[in-house]
């Protein structure tokens, strides 16, 4: 499934900017 590769872009994208980090909660959640 794509999970795998939204993990690893979320992943990068909070790296570089913090703000995303809510976001990426929510499928480090599922």
């Amino acid at each position: 499934m794509d999970v795998e590769y939204e993990f690893v872009e979320v992943t990068f994208i909070t790296k570089i900017d913090r703000k995303i980090t809510p976001i990426s909660a929510k499928p480090l959640r599922a």
